[in-house]
């Protein structure tokens, strides 16, 4: 089957990811996955691109080619997402325009709502920059309640447990 360019975009995002956490302790990046509903009894409720989880935390992608098609998107995704994970749950948009072309200023102006909603919206030319070039810097913006990874071989610039204990 011929790959689209939304599938090639999604797959850009799910290497990125498995390449920067593959070796994070507690860190795991899905492909493609339809979720169930816990809430009703037909089963699913919809897909999500990309499901990263770090210890007890989830990150819902959805990847967007174009990024006004974002605000229309976001609070169902949202609402999809805490009904398949709960409270933990968080959404990422990416997007293959320029940085700024979505915000989450934006997707608030679009439905006040989802204003301090936990969604990121980010072009792809923005992850994959320095700016998110390591484990420990997604980590941060993504789960930013979960304390930072412990260092694991090939990365560098964490504290382990008798660092941080001591500081």
């Amino acid at each position: 089957a011929a790959l689209t360019s939304g599938d090639l975009a999604e797959a850009r995002v799910l290497a990125l990811f498995r390449r920067r956490l593959a070796r994070v302790p507690g860190a795991e990046v899905l492909g493609n996955r339809v979720m169930p509903d816990p809430r009703s009894e037909r089963g699913s409720i919809g897909d999500f691109d990309l499901i990263v989880r770090y210890r007890h935390r989830v990150l819902c992608v959805e990847v967007k080619r174009d990024p006004s098609h974002i605000p229309d998107a976001a609070g169902w995704t949202l609402t999809k997402a805490q009904r398949a994970f709960g409270g933990a749950a968080r959404v990422l948009f990416v997007h293959e325009g320029a940085k700024g072309d979505c915000s989450i200023e934006q997707i608030a102006a679009y439905d006040p709502e989802l204003s301090g909603a936990p969604l990121h919206v980010r072009s792809f030319g923005e992850l994959s920059s320095r700016d998110f070039g390591s484990a420990r810097r997604l980590i941060e913006s993504f789960f930013p309640a979960a304390p930072p990874p412990r260092s694991a071989p090939g990365t560098a610039g964490t504290r382990d447990a008798a660092g941080a204990a001591a500081s």
